[in-house]
């Protein structure tokens, strides 16, 4: 196991792309900028408190493994792009360059906060699963192509839109 200590944040990569392949990788309760791609495609990731910050100046991919979800997500980069379905426990951010999705159904368990960049929803689903109320501020211009409110926990509000929300494919409401 390689657990993250004593530092608040951590570069990760260093010009090289960050991989697991093996053994596990405990992020902590740091926030860790990724400056290439992000590739998981064996051994574990333990997400803790952290954040996962994507802020490269180049194009970045995220390649993530079921059942490693990240704590809270943050891109920032010039262009990320998901290659596999993410797993956000905490809170998404979208704070700068473009980010792509893909086709693929992405959940979220806290708040999704657009404050910058591109969200390129062409196809693929969020899924926000938050036992509590998760709120949903979207950038005007930025769009999600399927929208499912799949929640639990008896919450009479338990998606607060702080913006007008633009859905071009789908909106579900499955339960909460």
């Amino acid at each position: 196991v390689w657990t993250c200590g004593g530092r608040p944040r951590t570069a990760i990569g260093g010009g090289s792309p960050f991989k697991i392949t093996g053994g596990t990788f405990n992020a902590g309760n740091f926030q860790h900028d990724i400056n290439e791609t992000w590739s998981q495609t064996g051994g574990g990731f333990i997400a803790a408190g952290s954040t996962i910050q994507f802020a490269g100046s180049s194009a970045q991919t995220i390649t993530a493994l079921a059942g490693n979800p990240f704590k809270h997500l943050i891109i920032f980069g010039t262009s990320v792009t998901a290659l596999s379905a993410l797993d956000i426990d905490g809170q998404f951010t979208l704070g700068g360059g473009t980010f792509t999705p893909g086709n693929f159904n992405h959940t979220v368990g806290g708040d999704w906060r657009e404050t910058g960049g591109t969200f390129q929803a062409t196809v693929g689903t969020i899924t926000f699963d938050g036992s509590g109320t998760q709120n949903v501020t979207q950038i005007v211009g930025n769009n999600f192509y399927n929208l499912v409110m799949n929640k639990s926990g008896g919450n009479p509000f338990p998606l607060a839109a702080t913006s007008n929300l633009d859905v071009n494919g789908n909106l579900h409401l499955a339960s909460g």
